[in-house]
């Protein structure tokens, strides 16, 4: 948002949009590229990370990253841990690809 030029905003209230308007039809748009890209590298993160779940909630509620670390670390079931990582690598796998997609789209 600190990147996008004043100069927008004046246009937009020049030709008589009020602050809203002014942030769905010109701010929103031009800057959603950047809040998807970092909507999406938030995720990957929030994917891989095991310890902060632990560290907050216990056992209480588990995570896929935490199953997969439990398979591996405590039952030594090496199998179920790479079928449980290939299923998180899909879903981010899909998640990259409907982001790139959606940022071509925008692009065009």
């Amino acid at each position: 948002l600190k990147q996008l030029s004043p100069s927008y905003r004046k246009a937009a209230a020049d030709l008589g949009a009020g602050p809203v308007r002014t942030f769905l039809h010109v701010v929103l748009p031009l800057t959603l590229p950047g809040i998807m890209v970092g909507a999406f590298l938030t995720f990957v993160l929030c994917i891989g990370d095991y310890i902060t779940p632990q560290i907050l909630g216990g056992n209480n509620e588990l995570l896929m990253p935490q199953l997969v670390m439990m398979q591996i670390g405590r039952r030594g079931d090496f199998p179920l841990a790479s079928a449980l990582s290939i299923i998180l690598m899909a879903v981010v796998t899909i998640a990259y690809l409907a982001c790139a997609r959606w940022l071509k789209i925008e692009r065009a």
